[in-house]
Formats: structure tokens, C-alpha cells, sequence
């Protein structure tokens, strides 16, 4: 049992991740939506700030639900990566953001481009 528990734990599919290399909190969304890049369809990052946020100078916790090679299938070819500014977030009403797309960046990317980045995102 612990020795197939150890192999479980070998070829764990990376997550991915975001490195916070600025000097201001952030929040981190995704979507499979592409090439929608609208904020429609997302929900407010700020419902689960331990899962979401990445404070300045940091990297974000992995987590269960992030998005890792088996999120990739025949429909989906391209993650989407929305980063927020904290700050507006947390004093924003979601409809104003969604409609003014009050994102700091964007970031498209294919399997490739996360394997080739090792999972990690890095903003800015």
C-alpha cells in the first residue's frame, strides 16, 4: 500500500500555477472557453480567495481543481489565464468588471506552451 502510494504521488500530473513577481496582490481565473475571451461566463475570482489569490511576490498554491494535461482533449486546445488586480477585485462589483474587462493580463496558452513553461504561469 505505501509503496503504490508513493508511485501515485511520482506521476501526479503537474497543476497549474501562477508566480506573482509584482508588487501587488492578484487574483488568478482560467477558462476553456476560447476563443471567448469574454468575462461572461466566469464567476468572480474573489469567491474562494485561498484558492485564487497570489499575494505580491509569491506563488500560487496548488490546488485540486487546476488545470493540468488531462483538463486538454480533443475540444479543448486552449487555456485561457485571467489575472486581476486584487485591490479592484475586492472593491469592484463583478458586472463592472466583467464589462469594462478590468484584466491585467491574459495569458493563451496551448498544452505545448504549459508543458513548455513547466506549469507555471509567471505575471508580469
Amino acid at each position: 500500500m505505501a509503496i503504490s502510494s508513493c508511485d501515485m504521488l511520482k506521476n501526479k500530473d503537474p497543476k497549474l500555477r501562477v508566480k506573482n513577481v509584482s508588487d501587488k496582490a492578484i487574483y488568478v481565473s482560467w477558462t476553456t472557453d476560447y476563443p471567448d475571451t469574454s468575462l461572461n461566463h466566469m464567476v468572480n475570482p474573489t469567491y474562494n480567495p485561498k484558492i485564487e489569490k497570489v499575494e505580491a511576490y509569491s506563488v500560487q498554491k496548488e490546488y485540486y481543481q487546476a488545470p493540468s494535461e488531462g483538463l486538454f482533449s480533443d475540444n479543448v486546445d486552449t487555456l485561457s489565464v485571467f489575472i486581476f488586480d486584487a485591490k479592484v477585485l475586492e472593491s469592484t462589483p463583478w458586472d463592472t468588471v466583467k464589462v469594462n474587462y478590468l484584466v491585467l493580463k491574459r495569458y493563451d496558452l496551448s498544452l505545448a506552451d504549459l508543458i513548455g513553461l513547466n506549469w507555471m504561469v509567471t505575471y508580469p
